[in-house]
């Protein structure tokens, strides 16, 4: 999370919590330019950068003076951790608030006294916490993206002092007349805003603002018309006050305490195509599941390359569909499933075509004999399940082909006789009539 502009830090000790960068020139310090008020609808919240981190779970609250450092007020009710993250190094640290505080501390410099453990402390660097010239005063949020959570407030010793607009004009002078003449004008409307007598080292967290995606001034979008110069100190001050223009948008707005309307979660339609199945009589089966929708009908679609597709319609919704394919026996299509009334399509898939392979013939026997061979042929079946019979064959030159002797069924291994012959069966193959025909691999035996 980027760091935003922090004008109240907070420190593991009270020394680096009231330390001040100052310059060997300064012996004159003014902490003013924070003035928090009391009695807010809206929460104050910032962010910690301290190098060591800090880490807060459960605490005890107090306002102290700045001064004498005496205890003022309880402020466990109004104090709490918006977010607890780590920054860009790795390093804990957490967006805190102040809500609705009643407590008004008179216009002193003030801290945060925070007790995290049985004898562990966090400490605030200085502010105000006082209603004392609140008109004088602005309300500042600022972020780097539209999370209220991750956004930042604060209330800053800067008055909107007047509203002005800068003017271009266009002249010309014509012909006919000879008097010069106002052709165009333009207004771009800004506001000059002063600050009062504050800490230079505020101003420069001010510019910081601007810097950030998303910064409001009291509501309003604002944006710098020129840069904002920092006073060159001049003594021994550290404070210093300056002016500054802005251009303020009342069209784009902020609600600090606003709640994103999250719209209810769509189920997600989908038509998922499980399987494939080679089925007799020239049909392919679709097997599929439909969730959050209700088609009227489907389209099952069949390709060859995904660019070209055929189909067929069925108003019928069961997730079991067979579907006429020509030839899905010889051509590896691709599938898939269509509901033209929402125009959503499933998944794709391929497979393999159906085959048979023989792996292994083996036989009892170690010589060809006239009446007949016994053999014993080890087969798979590849991509679909046989519904009839297979048919067994054997040939002596791979061109005539004789059925063989077996018992019906498809065992295996399947046990099958030659007929008999002079000449040798050498070749095997199996046949499968179904699905419009598949033949095995030629095996060929060796005595």
């Amino acid at each position: 999370m980027f760091l935003l502009p922090t004008f109240i830090r907070l420190e593991n000790s009270l020394e680096a919590a009231l330390s001040y960068h100052a310059s060997a020139q300064m012996e004159i310090f003014s902490y003013a330019g924070v003035q928090l008020l009391p009695n807010q609808q809206y929460p104050y919240k910032q962010q910690s950068s301290a190098p060591g981190g800090i880490e807060i779970e459960s605490y005890e609250a107090m306002l102290c003076d700045a001064s004498c450092h005496t205890e003022l007020w309880n402020f466990d009710d109004y104090f709490s951790i918006v977010n607890n993250f780590n920054d860009e190094n790795g390093i804990p640290q957490v967006i805190w608030s102040l809500n609705h505080v009643d407590y008004d501390a008179g216009y002193r410099p003030v801290y945060l006294k925070i007790k995290t453990g049985a004898n562990s402390y966090i400490y605030s660097s200085r502010f105000y916490m006082t209603a004392y010239r609140s008109k004088l005063t602005s309300r500042w949020d600022y972020g780097n993206d539209a999370s209220i959570t991750n956004t930042l407030a604060i209330q800053l010793q800067i008055y909107k002092r007047q509203q002005k607009s800068e003017q271009a004009i266009t002249n010309y002078t014509p012909v006919s007349s000879g008097y010069e003449f106002t052709a165009t004008t333009k207004l771009m409307p800004f506001e000059r805003w002063n600050t009062n007598t504050i800490d230079v080292l505020v101003l420069e967290e001010l510019k910081k603002i601007f810097l950030c995606n998303y910064r409001y001034c009291d509501f309003q979008a604002a944006s710098l018309k020129e840069a904002i110069e920092t006073p060159d100190l001049e003594a021994e001050e550290n404070f210093a006050e300056t002016e500054l223009q802005l251009i303020r948008n009342p069209y784009y707005s902020f609600n600090p305490n606003f709640i994103p309307v999250v719209p209810p979660v769509q189920p997600l339609a989908d038509i998922a195509l499980e399987e494939i199945i080679y089925t007799s009589d020239k049909l392919v089966r679709y097997i599929y599941t439909i969730e959050n929708l209700s088609p009227s009908l489907l389209i099952f679609q069949w390709s060859t390359d995904q660019v070209n597709w055929e189909q067929y319609q069925s108003a019928v919704i069961d997730g079991d569909t067979n579907a006429v394919v020509h030839q899905a026996y010889t051509n590896n299509y691709y599938y898939r499933i269509y509901d033209p009334e929402s125009g959503l399509y499933s998944n794709v898939i391929q497979i393999a075509l159906p085959g048979i392979t023989i792996n292994n013939i083996t036989s009892p026997q170690n010589a060809f004999v006239q009446t007949g061979n016994n053999y014993s042929i080890y087969y798979t079946l590849n991509n679909f399940t046989a519904s009839q019979d297979l048919s067994f064959e054997a040939s002596v030159n791979g061109i005539t082909w004789e059925p063989l002797y077996y018992n019906t069924g498809n065992q295996n291994p399947k046990a099958v006789s030659t007929p008999t012959s002079s000449q040798q069966y050498t070749k095997f193959r199996i046949r499968y009539n179904g699905l419009e025909g598949i033949l095995s691999n030629v095996f060929e035996f060796e005595f």
